[in-house]
């Protein structure tokens, strides 16, 4: 029986259509609930599908078969196969994601479930088949690089000719994966939350309509949309951005707690003779806080400055430099003066001589910079042993 056909008087036609919405409201909610069974994150962080023998996924649509790759299987020829891959993550499914997440998210309006429960869940229905099959390609795809990648602590040191596919870089792409999948599976809770609170399932059919309790659900899914949709940009820039650029993703972060930092030993210096801070009523202890100070302010400025100067030249540089995945994970401020000592030089080979203009002038102040570091640093050490 169709909506054109009943008869709203006729409360056994109303019956009939609120059997028939339910039926499809749960049969909705068990495939969504199925989604985030099959995609959420275990454990161990690990980003894959649940298929078994994982077969090959093919869609037609797509043109692309997806089938695991071993991590022995190296060299041009897999280089090119995986590299076409990553392509395919970036152009074909990572939009489509975000596409119909944002179209899923429309579908939730109050006023649609409520006026227009038949036809918005058909079409919930239809995004739903369609986010299913790009997840099973999405992760199926991304098992392939995650394998080697997922718990990696220790970065490689000879992938310094692997441009796009070196570990930093699938690192970088497997953490903000990892974002957006626990958003969606979020997503889809509040999504499975607005169909309950409709009364559009058979269960919890004892829930009073409250508008006020589904928009706030919606409030709830519009913001897990948008951070899935800031996931998959940031994702995005994993797989095209150069390694110049990638290396300064933490930066503002980091120069953010390097203020706080700063900002907190200078407060346990100013209040050392308060109740409270009594590890540094100590003169050593005092001594060895003010010996800091310098070290953690020449640390900032040195990101500021870069991160100033590449904005100001709008420097890119090129999608992969001669630095292998270790030596561009020390340059997101990882690690302290071992990190600088043993890095200055790449630092001068590979990073300044992308800046097009005034390069000598940032030596010369790379140079400076690095004397005072040196001296900081050999001045903080000197206390420390003091205090041991």
């Amino acid at each position: 029986m169709t909506t054109a056909m009943l008869n709203r008087n006729n409360p056994e036609d109303l019956d009939g259509l609120k059997e028939q919405l339910q039926e499809m409201g749960g049969l909705i909610i068990d495939r969504f609930e199925d989604i985030i069974f099959k995609y959420e994150l275990d454990r161990t962080g690990f980003i894959h599908p649940q298929i078994p023998n994982r077969r090959p996924v093919i869609q037609p649509y797509i043109h692309v078969m997806v089938m695991p790759i071993q991590p022995t299987f190296n060299g041009p020829v897999f280089d090119h196969l995986k590299k076409d891959l990553l392509r395919h993550i970036q152009f074909n499914f990572l939009p489509l994601l975000e596409h119909q997440i944002t179209h899923l998210s429309t579908l939730l309006e109050p006023s649609r479930l409520l006026l227009e429960a038949h036809q918005t869940l058909q079409l919930i229905s239809g995004v739903q088949d369609e986010l299913h099959r790009t997840l099973e390609n999405l992760t199926s795809t991304l098992a392939i690089f995650t394998e080697t990648t997922v718990n990696t602590t220790d970065y490689t040191s000879d992938d310094r000719h692997r441009e796009g596919l070196k570990i930093f870089r699938l690192c970088g792409m497997n953490k903000a994966m990892r974002q957006v999948l626990d958003e969606v599976c979020s997503f889809i809770e509040r999504c499975i939350a607005c169909i309950k609170f409709a009364q559009l399932s058979p269960r919890n059919t004892r829930i009073q309509i409250r508008y006020r309790d589904i928009e706030i659900i919606r409030q709830e899914a519009i913001s897990y949309t948008h951070n899935a949709c800031q996931g998959i940009k940031l994702t995005t820039k994993w797989l095209e951005r150069s390694e110049l650029e990638l290396i300064q993703i933490q930066w503002p972060m980091k120069i953010k707690d390097l203020h706080q930092k700063l900002r907190y030993t200078l407060e346990l210096i100013n209040s050392s003779g308060e109740i409270g801070h009594s590890r540094l009523q100590s003169p050593i202890a005092i001594h060895l806080a003010q010996s800091l100070i310098p070290t953690i302010k020449l640390v900032r400025l040195f990101f500021v400055k870069l991160s100033s100067t590449f904005q100001i030249h709008h420097t890119k540089g090129p999608l992969s430099v001669y630095l292998s995945s270790s030596e561009l994970q020390y340059s997101t401020t990882n690690r302290l003066r071992s990190q600088f000592e043993s890095h200055q030089l790449l630092i001068l080979l590979y990073v300044i001589p992308l800046i097009p203009e005034n390069g000598n002038t940032l030596k010369d102040w790379f140079a400076t910079w690095f004397n005072l570091f040196l001296l900081t640093t050999e001045k903080l050490n000197k206390v420390a042993k003091n205090v041991v």
